[in-house]
């Protein structure tokens, strides 16, 4: 099994950190909002908001993924999540925290099926058991971790989501480590080629650095000669 997840490593570290700094939001917010007197079907819709962003996320996120591929796709989703997360300490107010939740939820979403059809895309027949496996490990490992962060406030009431915002944001450095075979899937994750775009590099294309009159700089331009006049002057040339 060690043998089988070796390559997946840095994204089974990914999903740790990122559950570590994003599983216990949901109680950290109810308790705050619990807190501040809110009621209880302020709450209730605050957390509700987060599973409608699982929903929304699960039916979109897999159109961004085929357009921009997988790395653009899970490094805008994790940092739309970690901007999301440090702006719950702007204003501590319910209609705020309900459109966080929401893109809270999106962006958790888009993470699952970046990571999750990364996985499967490494895996074959023999190994995708053991990878899946260690994926589910290390995601619930996350979240029982991330509750220890509930008692890190002290006297200061955002330490909490700069610290969960530090750990979601390092998730992008820990997965793009360039280990062998993510060196190769960095220079393959792409979009499709259209197939009106070259496919090969072209200097008969090149726009040169300092254009000449032998080489201009739009092109399919040609050298134009002066004009001459019947006197023999430089017609409209000033002297």
């Amino acid at each position: 099994m060690i043998a089988a997840i070796r390559p997946v490593q840095s994204l089974l570290l990914a999903i740790f950190m990122l559950m570590a700094g994003s599983g216990f939001l949901s109680t950290l917010i109810s308790l705050r909002l619990e807190r501040a007197g809110a009621g209880t079907m302020a709450i209730g819709a605050v957390a509700t908001a987060y599973f409608g962003g699982l929903v929304v996320g699960a039916l979109r996120a897999g159109g961004i993924v085929r357009q921009v591929g997988h790395i653009r796709a899970f490094a805008a989703f994790v940092a739309l999540l970690s901007a999301s997360t440090l702006s719950y300490v702007l204003l501590d107010h319910p209609l705020l925290w309900t459109a966080l939740r929401l893109i809270d939820g999106v962006c958790v979403a888009g993470v699952f099926i970046c990571l999750e059809s990364w996985l499967n895309d490494r895996a074959d027949v023999e190994t995708r058991g053991s990878i899946l496996a260690a994926y589910m490990v290390a995601l619930y490992s996350g979240q029982a971790v991330g509750q220890l962060l509930l008692g890190a406030s002290g006297t200061l009431p955002a330490i909490p989501f700069q610290i969960a915002s530090i750990l979601i944001s390092l998730a992008i450095i820990v997965a793009s480590i360039p280990l062998p075979w993510m060196a190769v899937l960095i220079a393959n994750d792409r979009p499709p080629r259209r197939a009106e775009e070259p496919r090969r590099y072209d200097s008969r294309r090149r726009i040169p650095l300092f254009p000449t009159a032998e080489r201009p700089a739009i092109g399919g331009a040609t050298p134009v000669a002066p004009q001459h006049g019947s006197d023999g002057s430089d017609g409209d040339v000033p002297r």
